[in-house]
């Protein structure tokens, strides 16, 4: 079994926490060849210093801007007093170390697939959430579009069909115990 670190960004974060995000696409495919169920992934996200107190006693975090009013872990709750520690802004999620992770996700499976072969059902498990039962052309253009916002500008373009790598997972000791 293997640790491995994956960038998600504040919309997928809360995606996984609210248990619609259970599923990434990722490009270049090969990189993720090595990757077999049962690994785990630290999600690194923007996150921050911050000091917890209760009874006087200050415990240290890192909450993060996508955390939800109601995240507890075995730990703490997050109904105590918080005191920002840091002076500085949210540290990006690339210089997120493995030690401050609080979520941690199981690989169920690894594939590789052209991007264009995703349907509805695998969209709504990237955590695409449409109102209304939308046909399958509105879904796949929400999709596209989050999917350019991410990855055009690095070369990987819905349009170019490129192959990726589709990670299936399940949340996993996400409460700061889960292997870091």
């Amino acid at each position: 079994m293997k640790d491995h670190p994956l960038l998600f960004t504040d919309e997928m974060v809360r995606a996984i926490l609210a248990g619609v995000k259970t599923e990434t696409r990722r490009v270049p495919a090969g990189r993720y060849e090595h990757w077999k169920p049962g690994d785990r992934i630290w999600v690194r996200e923007a996150w921050n210093v911050w000091a917890l107190t209760q009874g006087g006693l200050y415990l240290e975090d890192h909450p993060y801007p996508s955390i939800p009013d109601s995240y507890c872990s075995s730990r703490f709750c997050l109904d105590y007093r918080a005191r920002k520690v840091s002076d500085g802004p949210w540290r990006p999620s690339i210089h997120m170390p493995k030690w401050a992770a609080r979520l941690w996700l199981e690989i169920v499976e690894v594939r590789r697939e052209p991007l264009q072969a995703i349907g509805v059902s695998a969209i709504k498990a990237e955590g695409v959430v449409l109102l209304d039962s939308p046909p399958r052309t509105l879904y796949l253009k929400r999709f596209a579009a989050i999917w350019n916002a991410i990855n055009a500008s690095r070369g990987y373009p819905w349009g170019a069909n490129p192959d990726v790598a589709v990670i299936r997972f399940r949340r996993a000791g996400d409460d700061g115990e889960g292997g870091g």
